[in-house]
């Protein structure tokens, strides 16, 4: 989902070539770097990469023999504070990716490459976006992660061909509600700002959104999710919420990550299979939840639940029913049992966190977790002076091997 840290860009072949060539092009013999250490170009009728060619990359830009051709150009980590003229005369460049130089501003590019469908100027001192950024009405990808952002200009939300916008750390303070009017987007990333809120309405009309992370801000609280009916992962987790946004059907929706907020309760009637019956990964720990709602317990496909760092003492008997079950983390809670009907998980549990807890004894029955491969009981006050419980905590060792945890 989201590749917010890590950003990979591929030049693989030519608008002219056959796949055949560039495959056969892409094996030939590497040949020796230039003298001056720095990358070889690559380039094809349709791409140039010059990476890491230095502040002189006008140059190598001005010797291609196929200027009137290029589509893709990269010019990542060149140490350049102005994109080179010898861009401007790419007049069929339609991708460009800038990052990790010494931007200060992309006016340049907006007046003079308005064509462009997908630009990222990542990793450059930019601060702010002037209104030119509107003028670029054909992007459909923009990555302006790591750009020293403390605000986003209207302007932006008049480019309507916007499919993925990637805003990830910066110090963006305020999103206004047109946000709304990028009804094109698939991915939304505004993790790791300095983000309070969305105002209401912002995500009204957004029926084509797949991924939206808003972790590592300081979000209070959200609008209505109930448009974001293609919803396939959202990434809420390390924020200030203390109650969750109001959902609606999300029929493709697959991961949810709520942890590390102020979450008090999660209400019957929310997570349900009619709504979510393809979320196969629940994250709600290190909130406050005092107790999960039995319709929780019904979702079809749930494989990964993590309800670990809250204040519960007990569970429903239908979480003992979710058979599907690979992942379960209940480690730093108030539990003094475990259920015996845990063993109704054997088949599918790999992964148990019991740690943290208060208990002084193991069920008979967690012997039948025999495809456990993962298991932590650490810091619970075990008695494995009793004779079954320390029976069973040795056939646990026993079964999870090198990665069991004990007291």
């Amino acid at each position: 989902f989201f590749s917010d840290l890590l950003h990979l860009f591929f030049f693989k072949m030519g608008c002219g070539g056959s796949t055949a060539a560039s495959v056969e092009q892409n094996n030939k013999p590497e040949s020796k770097p230039p003298a001056s250490g720095k990358k070889e170009a690559k380039s094809d009728e349709c791409a140039l990469d010059l990476a890491e060619q230095g502040p002189s990359v006008g140059a190598a830009i001005a010797e291609s023999k196929q200027l009137d051709k290029i589509t893709k150009l990269n010019i990542s980590k060149c140490e350049v504070e102005q994109v080179p003229n010898e861009v401007w005369s790419l007049s069929k460049l339609v991708h460009l990716d800038v990052g990790e130089n010494q931007l200060t501003g992309i006016d340049d590019i907006a007046e003079k490459q308005p064509g462009l469908q997908y630009l990222d100027v990542r990793d450059n001192p930019l601060g702010t976006f002037s209104p030119a950024i509107g003028k670029l009405t054909q992007l459909e990808t923009l990555y302006a992660y790591k750009c020293q952002l403390t605000a986003v200009p209207p302007e932006l939300f008049k480019l309507t061909n916007l499919t993925d916008l990637n805003l990830f750390n910066n110090a963006i303070v305020k999103v206004p509600a047109e946000l709304n009017q990028l009804t094109a987007l698939k991915e939304l990333n505004l993790a790791s700002n300095k983000l309070m809120q969305l105002p209401a309405g912002s995500l009204d009309g957004l029926k084509s959104l797949r991924r939206l992370a808003l972790f590592w801000n300081r979000v209070l609280r959200l609008p209505s999710f109930t448009d974001l009916v293609a919803l396939e992962e959202l990434q809420l987790n390390s924020n200030q919420l203390q109650e969750l946004p109001a959902f609606g059907a999300h029929p493709v929706c697959a991961d949810i990550n709520l942890q590390k907020n102020q979450i008090a309760s999660v209400p019957e009637g929310v997570f349900t299979a009619a709504n979510f019956p393809a979320l196969t990964a629940l994250e709600l720990s290190s909130n406050k939840l005092t107790s999960i709602p039995v319709d929780l317990c019904q979702l079809p496909k749930l494989q990964k639940l993590s309800l670990g760092a809250n204040e519960l003492t007990e569970l429903p008997d239908a979480l003992w029913e979710i058979k599907t079950l690979t992942f379960l983390n209940i480690a730093t809670n108030h539990f003094e049992t475990l259920s015996d009907s845990v063993s109704n998980l054997k088949e599918n549990l790999v992964t148990l966190f019991l740690a943290e807890n208060k208990m002084t004894t193991l069920p008979a029955t967690i012997v039948e977790l025999t495809n456990l491969t993962r298991f932590s009981c650490k810091g619970n006050p075990l008695n494995l002076k009793d004779p079954d419980t320390n029976d069973r905590y040795n056939a646990l060792k026993t079964i999870v091997g090198s990665k069991f945890v004990g007291v």
